[in-house]
């Protein structure tokens, strides 16, 4: 009997030393979203570095983990990386723990037309149906918010549609049941929408002078885009849009040696990024260490240094 449960101590001290080992070399985790350009993003980063994407409902959700450190990494635009630091925006509390680790590829947010309709501008969206309430993603409902507002128009002045998600509005254009719809240049949804709607879908222009969308929406900045056969929906040139870059970031007590190896093989291996999507292929690892709306992890920094970025 003392033999049996000699063994059996022996057994779980093994095992035990098994789940330690194995915790102790995990690889760190990715908060991304549960679908969408975060998602593919996300997904192409962890085929280039040592991260575990895990999906969640929104960055909102995912926003406090990294905070608290239950959560290594998260990625999402500029803007909300900011909103989040600051407590401001969708965040009612300050998230100070967050560090900023790298800039990912340029993202090309816009919104989009049927290309047989009469509307060019933004300015022509008096009286149209326009996705609303976004009640399981409300930063689109500022979204739209502040582009109504960059062809001087309120809600008042148009016919909003309830949508719950980006999904649903997705879903609502292709029904016919909306006339705008926010899309990728060479995301997956507008060159589905593209290639199954009757004459293709169109992109919708900003107005240039207008700079208060670029207020509202810190990193963001408005590009003028012309046609190209890479942007098939872009279809009149000098056409004002939306372009960031995507962020990668952290908790600032993630050890820096696991931030430093993270961004020198992101660095290094960038063409597998590169290739990981559509949305990744135009990434520019020069540009990986241009932010300073909040601290950088120290770990990054001595990457940067390394690599002479910084």
């Amino acid at each position: 009997m003392k033999s049996f449960y000699k063994l059996s101590l022996l057994c779980v001290m093994g095992l035990s030393t098994i789940l330690l080992t194995t915790t102790a070399h995990a690889d760190p985790t990715l908060a991304i979203t549960k679908g969408g350009s975060n998602y593919a993003t996300g997904i192409a980063l962890g085929k280039t570095v040592d991260v575990i994407p895990i999906p969640h409902s929104g960055t909102t959700f995912y926003v406090p983990k990294v905070n608290d450190g239950v959560m290594d990494f998260g990625i999402s635009n500029p803007s909300q990386l900011y909103w989040a630091y600051n407590g401001v925006e969708m965040f009612d509390k300050t998230y100070t723990n967050l560090r900023f680790v790298a800039n990912l590829q340029e993202f090309r947010p816009v919104v989009m037309v049927r290309n047989n309709s009469e509307l060019k501008t933004v300015d022509d969206l008096r009286g149209t149906r326009i996705p609303s309430e976004w009640r399981g993603a409300p930063l689109f409902q500022k979204n739209f918010t502040d582009l109504l507002a960059n062809g001087g128009l309120t809600w008042d002045d148009v016919n909003p549609v309830p949508v719950a998600t980006y999904k649903d509005h997705i879903s609502a254009f292709a029904n016919n049941r909306i006339d705008v719809f926010k899309g990728t240049l060479g995301g997956g949804a507008s060159r589905k929408l593209n290639a199954t709607i009757r004459g293709g879908v169109r992109m919708l222009c900003m107005n240039k002078d207008n700079g208060e969308y670029t207020k509202e929406w810190p990193g963001q900045y408005l590009y003028s885009y012309n046609p190209d056969p890479s942007t098939p929906t872009v279809r009149s040139k000098d056409c004002v849009g939306i372009m960031y870059n995507y962020t990668l970031w952290t908790n600032k007590d993630v050890p820096n040696d696991v931030v430093r190896d993270l961004v020198l093989k992101l660095y290094n291996d960038h063409t597998v990024f590169r290739g990981g999507s559509k949305l990744t292929s135009g990434f520019n690892r020069d540009d990986m260490p241009e932010y300073d709306r909040i601290p950088m992890h120290l770990g990054a920094i001595d990457a940067y240094k390394s690599l002479k970025l910084r």
